[in-house]
């Protein structure tokens, strides 16, 4: 293999439900200089050979933005979580080793590298991780906060719901209906602010339910592999002090 070409190592499926069809296919394409996971799919979309000159059909993956904004292109690189779009082949094939790409496994394979990320939204919904519509009337003068409180909240917003945390989290499985860190950010995000919509306590009071806050096994793994750096350690421990309160004002009210 040339210098500057790389080859990348896809895991296929054809279907959610095709399990035989799993496979491995290897492709080869030009390498250049700040070339990303993502621009190397591209390539093998432009080109569909696996590296013994089979004609195959062009690889499946997801994508938005391409810009480490939308989360999409979640997938799993030389075994690690990440964003096919922020990874630079350079990092992850230093001296030409192949490059290895499949789908995230906590989700369910929807075709090749798309996976379906339901799960996420829907427990998004159920702990009502948004702004109430309420919030577009007239409550007079807006906000006033501070610069800490300002830099805190852009911290969390940077969460792009693309999934790692949840890949690496060990309580995210089958048996368990955790929702994981990035929902728990989501609620700590919208709780910071104050009586904006109204609906602070019932998150709080949905993430002391099933699948809340206490199921979370304290790995600390999610934020070593967030490819944005936010705190959701830090957002877990703060959302579980805050349902601890909230359960002890129910005791003693």
């Amino acid at each position: 293999m040339s210098e500057h070409r790389v080859r990348v190592k896809v895991r296929r499926q054809d279907g959610p439900s095709d399990i035989k069809t799993r496979r491995w296919e290897v492709f080869e394409v030009p390498r250049w200089s700040r070339m990303t996971v993502l621009d190397a799919l591209i390539g093998i979309r432009e080109d569909p050979r696996t590296v013994d000159g089979r004609g195959v059909s062009p690889v499946v993956w997801d994508c938005s933005c391409g810009e480490g904004r939308c989360g999409a292109c979640a997938v799993l690189i030389n075994g690690r979580a990440g964003l096919s779009c922020e990874v630079l082949v350079d990092e992850v094939s230093p001296k030409g080793q192949v490059v290895v790409v499949e789908p995230l496994t906590k989700f369910a394979v929807v075709r090749d590298l798309v996976v379906d990320r339901s799960k996420v939204f829907g427990d998004l919904l159920r702990l009502m991780g948004w702004v109430g519509v309420d919030v577009c009337r007239d409550t007079g003068e807006g906000l006033v906060e501070g610069d800490e409180d300002q830099a805190v909240r852009s911290e969390l917003s940077q969460c792009v719901m693309c999934g790692c945390c949840l890949e690496v989290c060990p309580n995210v499985n089958d048996s368990s209906e955790y929702v994981g860190a990035a929902v728990i950010n989501r609620v700590r995000y919208l709780g910071l602010y104050p009586g904006i919509d109204g609906l602070s306590g019932e998150r709080l009071d949905g993430l002391m339910g099933r699948g809340g806050v206490v199921d979370c096994g304290k790995a600390q793994v999610c934020a070593d592999v967030c490819p944005k750096g936010v705190p959701l350690v830090e957002s877990i421990g703060q959302m579980s002090r805050a349902t601890t309160r909230r359960m002890m004002g129910w005791l003693m009210g």
